[in-house]
């Protein structure tokens, strides 16, 4: 593609960034201890949006996007308006990843997040990355967010863009109105996503954040008609 870390950093640099990022500062102009560039082969993208007017507690929608152990660097970007005073607070709404993995010197998976509802972890860079979840979040407002994953040439493996399932989930209260999504895309053979433990995830926190039993949000899948949310621009 010919588009450089150089020019990513610059995209990035709109961003609080925390994580893991070797060599790295923000006002260097490469990343590596040679100096050289690292390319971007390609990278997958999500996108959602989120309109909520009247309930005081958050939205949440997520995707995760698998990778074949892979050395990325993953962004969030968001834009959003509040819609309002609720309870004479302004709306509010955020983009963050929620939790990513990566196999260990050791051949382990290792799961990593952030401190609980970190809303400035919008960017880390991942050596031999499994999967990355990316978290939107909203109350009283309206808002988009995209999630990258940009894949360094220098990777080896896998081919990042394989056949791929994608698994879709909608969260209800018992009142039958939605509160959540996840979308997951996923490889077809030994995937390393517990969709079970995501799902338990974000329904724990939907049932936090609203003081109600975990068992009371219902879950549907949706069918293998639906659109993707996540998409790949490469070669």
């Amino acid at each position: 593609m010919g588009t450089t870390l150089g020019y990513l950093k610059t995209l990035a640099g709109n961003f609080d960034c925390r994580g893991f990022f070797p060599d790295y500062t923000p006002n260097d102009t490469v990343i590596g201890n040679s100096g050289d560039y690292l390319m971007v082969y390609g990278f997958y993208f999500g996108r959602l949006a989120i309109r909520t007017m009247g309930v005081v507690a958050p939205q949440y929608f997520e995707f995760t996007i698998e990778i074949p152990g892979l050395d990325v660097f993953a962004t969030t970007a968001l834009t959003g308006v509040s819609l309002g005073l609720l309870h004479g607070n302004p709306g509010m709404t955020n983009a963050y990843i929620k939790q990513y993995g990566r196999v260990t010197a050791k051949g382990t998976i290792e799961h990593l997040s952030p401190p609980a509802h970190d809303v400035f972890f919008n960017s880390v860079y991942v050596p031999k990355c499994i999967y990355v979840n990316f978290r939107l979040a909203a109350t009283q407002a309206e808002s988009g967010m995209q999630g990258t994953v940009w894949i360094m040439s220098q990777s080896s493996g896998n081919s990042p863009e394989q056949m791929r399932h994608n698994i879709a989930y909608d969260f209800f209260d018992d009142q039958g109105q939605q509160i959540g999504s996840q979308e997951y895309s996923v490889l077809p053979v030994d995937s390393q996503i517990d969709v079970a433990e995501r799902i338990q995830s974000i329904r724990h926190d939907l049932a936090q954040s609203r003081n109600i039993a975990v068992d009371s949000i219902s879950i549907k899948q949706r069918g293998e008609e639906t659109d993707r949310v996540i998409q790949w621009v490469g070669p």
